[in-house]
């Protein structure tokens, strides 16, 4: 009876922390932020691990689910890849998500480091006129 009384005892707390491990998860999966640290698809990764994590405590999280957290965790300069994605009647995938992500993660690079030299340009590239009118 005692035995039967503690393995119930042990069954509750398992329960008690399987709750708050998913809690903690759920909590992971709305704050997760793309800061532009590091590789896009290693952020898109993370968040998929979450998603398997959730999966193992019997969460029911499927793959619209987990694009939906993907896109809305990327920062402003994806805007343009968010409203192509909710205007296209087709679903992604995540793999789907991952390649279009990378590939705008390298134009952002490159249109800023294109910008970047055109401001250095700009700022060598003018003469000093020091009051005089050219």
């Amino acid at each position: 009876d005692n035995a039967k009384a503690f393995l119930e005892g042990i069954g509750e707390k398992f329960q008690e922390s399987k709750k708050a491990e998913i809690g903690n998860l759920m909590g992971q999966l709305k704050i997760l932020k793309y800061d532009w640290e590091g590789c896009v698809r290693v952020h898109i990764t993370k968040m998929l691990d979450v998603g398997n994590k959730l999966r193992s405590l019997d969460v029911n999280v499927d793959e619209a689910m987990m694009l939906y957290f993907a896109i809305n965790s990327l920062p402003s300069s994806f805007k343009l890849l968010k409203s192509t994605y909710i205007a296209q009647k087709k679903m992604w995938t995540m793999n789907d998500l991952i390649g279009i992500c990378v590939q705008q993660q390298k134009d952002n690079k490159k249109e800023k480091e294109q910008n970047h030299v055109n401001v250095v340009h700009d700022i060598k590239g003018k003469p000093k006129t020091y009051g005089k009118t050219i």
